[in-house]
């Protein structure tokens, strides 16, 4: 009798043929590298010092002229007493990993200055110190904020670079190449590469623990689980934010592992499965390690009964609590007396603080209604409207191919598609919806899809002129794009949305973050104007005005108009407050600041 055909693999069968082969086609293409081989390698690494240089110079340029942004002040303060306070006890809204970093160039080059004499410090007041270090220096301690600002640039670009090599691992380098361009090249990732807050420091981190896992999971070399882990130490002491890394990158190591997927293919899925809890473990006692180490071992160890004994922070989150918020409202409550925490007080506190910041909201606006507990659809709207159309085409690429295949694609396109998606899922609890940026981890991730994405669906239409040239304008509009928003690459949208116009009537609480101080200044002293009712974001954008010759009067929210003078507005504060602008003059403001700052010149009498 004839033998019957065997059927081809399919699902995960066919998957984990398709992650062999390709692992053995990579070790083939090592061993038969040619020197051809090598000058095109070397070509690709040209090309990508060359976008990263770009980058860098965006970053660098568009700095120049922003004050210092709503945020940031207080980033500074936590940075620099870091060295030069005790233990880091500043560092509860946000671990202090990524602030003492970004502030190294500042402690380098300025005397040591004794911040815990500072007014607030025992009551971890930020807003009070940041008073003490900055309010009677300005003019000489202004340059701190652009120091710092450097420092988180030149973190942005290692995590492009690393962008452009994971890419390069996973796709090959074209795609590599290709998912670096959208990576350094993305407004919001330029704009948030050179604001000296944790958004940066923490994606970077994130990224690296996630490219890692991936390669490791894969079937690279073991040490990237230890590179992981180290990457996932460095996440957490940085940003609360990344504690999602454990459950999401271990859902899909479980997942690698009991389907027998990557490095588990062929091995019996107990054995998988133990090695999964081992580097789980292992990822886990760094990540432990590493925020004790970040604090100094600062209080930690302590029973649960000392814990809530001890005096609390107070900021504007945990004001209203006068003092117990542990009690009331952290996980201690329901844990023992007797049990002893294994992390910082610090780190208790700052996390039991951003969960019930995140419970109770933050208001802003969407769709032009205002919100307190957030919206589902906010952060995927805005990855919408606040991504380029090229990448967002690459995207769709991607997409596509994967359907067209029914799935049969790279594993790790898989696993990087998986960590976008589930953290984009979380985020959509989110009660806090002021910007993109705490989403910024997902966008270098959607970069590299991108990548790939584009030069498959490239090869897949055929060699031709019209090919290259449609190719060729695509990414001349995209530099375009980059030139007609610069500077203002914080509120930069799309043109799905025709571009800033229309994107900050969807969103704006996220887009006006304070950076306009200089060119407010500049408007008000070329019209000689001495005195703004204004209220300002920070007391640092009041002694911005400063430098102009302005002094600001808190404008508040007034029930009668103000007479005689120049009367400045926020975009923010016209889409949050309106009841308390109903005394607007109803004409054309007199000069518009950015988009973002009405100016009004009130009338002796109405």
């Amino acid at each position: 009798m004839p033998e019957r055909p065997v059927a081809p693999p399919r699902g995960l069968a066919r998957l984990r043929l398709l992650t062999t082969a390709r692992l053995e086609a990579a070790a083939a293409d090592i061993n038969a590298r040619t020197p051809e081989h090598e000058r095109a390698r070397w070509f690709h690494h040209l090309i990508a010092i060359a976008l990263l240089i770009g980058m860098g110079a965006l970053m660098l340029l568009s700095m120049r002229d922003e004050s210092p942004t709503t945020d940031e002040t207080v980033h500074l303060t936590r940075g620099v007493s870091f060295y030069w306070g005790e233990a880091a006890s500043l560092s509860y809204a946000h671990p202090p990993l990524g602030n003492a970093l970004t502030a190294l160039p500042i402690v380098i080059d300025e005397p040591h200055q004794d911040v815990t004499k500072a007014d607030g410090y025992d009551l971890g007041q930020v807003e009070r110190v940041a008073r003490a270090l900055l309010e009677e220096h300005y003019p000489d301690r202004r340059k701190w904020f652009f120091e710092a600002r450097a420092a988180v640039a030149l973190i942005a670009l290692l995590m492009a670079g690393y962008a452009y090599l994971l890419g390069n691992a996973l796709f090959g380098p074209i795609a590599g190449l290709v998912g670096l361009g959208f990576v350094a090249l993305h407004p919001t990732l330029i704009a948030h590469g050179r604001s000296m807050t944790t958004d940066m420091p923490v994606t970077a981190a994130m990224l690296f623990c996630t490219g890692e896992t991936i390669l490791y999971l894969i079937g690279r070399a073991r040490w990237h689980a230890l590179v992981a882990a180290l990457m996932f130490g460095a996440a957490v002491t940085t940003k609360y934010t990344a504690l999602a890394l454990l459950p999401v990158l271990g859902l899909l190591a479980i997942a690698c592992a009991w389907f027998g997927l990557g490095r588990y293919a062929g091995i019996p899925r107990k054995r998988a499965l133990f090695s999964t809890a081992l580097f789980a473990l292992l990822v886990c006692a760094t990540g432990l390690l590493s925020i004790n180490a970040i604090y100094r071992f600062d209080r930690t160890g302590l029973r649960v009964d000392q814990i809530l004994q001890l005096p609390e922070p107070m900021n504007q989150i945990t004001r209203g609590y006068n003092g117990s918020l542990l009690e009331r409202r952290s996980v201690l409550k329901h844990l023992p007396g007797w049990f002893r925490m294994p992390v910082p007080f610090t780190y208790v506190y700052g996390l039991t603080s951003i969960s019930v910041h995140d419970r109770g909201g933050h208001l802003s606006t969407f769709f032009g209604k205002t919100y307190r507990k957030g919206h589902p659809a906010y952060f995927p709207v805005l990855l919408a409207i606040k991504t380029p159309l090229l990448s967002l085409a690459g995207l769709f690429f991607a997409g596509a191919i994967c359907w067209r295949r029914r799935g049969r694609v790279n594993l790790g396109a898989w696993l990087l598609a998986a960590y976008a998606g589930i953290l984009l899922l979380l985020a959509m609890r989110s009660g806090i919806n002021i910007g993109i940026r705490h989403i910024l981890p997902v966008l270098p991730v959607l970069g590299i899809l991108s990548g790939a994405g584009a030069v498959a669906a490239f090869r897949a239409v055929g060699r031709s002129q019209l090919r290259n040239g449609v190719v060729a304008c695509l990414a001349a509009a995209h530099v375009l794009g980059l030139a007609w928003c610069y500077p203002d690459y914080i509120s930069d949208f799309n043109a799905l949305v025709g571009g800033r116009v229309g994107g900050e009537k969807i969103s704006i609480v996220g887009e006006e973050w304070g950076q306009d101080m200089v060119r407010l200044g500049t408007a008000l002293q070329e019209r000689g104007v001495k005195v703004l009712r204004y209220n300002t974001d920070t007391f640092t954008s009041g002694l911005e005005l400063a430098r102009f010759d302005v002094r600001v009067e808190r404008l508040a929210c007034p029930k009668k108009a103000p007479l005689n003078v120049w009367v400045g507005v926020n975009a923010r504060e016209r889409a949050r407050f309106p009841e308390c602008l109903t005394w607007l003059p109803k004409r054309d403001p007199d000069v518009v600041i950015n988009n973002h700052i009405w100016l009004f010149k009130m009338p002796k009498r109405l």
